[in-house]
């Protein structure tokens, strides 16, 4: 069994130095030897030794919540909807 983060999984910088995990930042897509890789995956066994927890009995949800673990959401960008669609001036009344 394994403990899989998916892409987009930001995890506290505590647990991914104590994996071995050394990217900065949220888990993104790369390329390993020529093959896409989407997560991180770690040996339940180990986790279960790194951090004197019993993960086969725990939920995912518990899971989770141990490593903190959240997911990245990009920032949202705002646009000014009048200057994007400019208001017909033909309709509007200057008196």
């Amino acid at each position: 069994m394994v403990l899989y983060f998916p892409i987009d999984t930001i995890l506290p910088e505590e647990f991914k130095e104590q994996m071995g995990l050394r990217a900065p930042g949220r888990i993104k897509t790369i390329q390993l030897r020529g093959e896409y890789s989407q997560g991180f995956v770690f040996p339940l066994e180990e986790a279960a030794r790194l951090f004197s927890k019993d993960f086969t009995q725990l939920p995912s949800e518990e899971i989770t919540l141990f490593f903190r673990a959240t997911k990245y959401e990009p920032p949202q960008k705002f646009v000014l909807w009048a200057s994007s669609c400019p208001f017909p001036r033909d309709k509007v009344s200057t008196t």
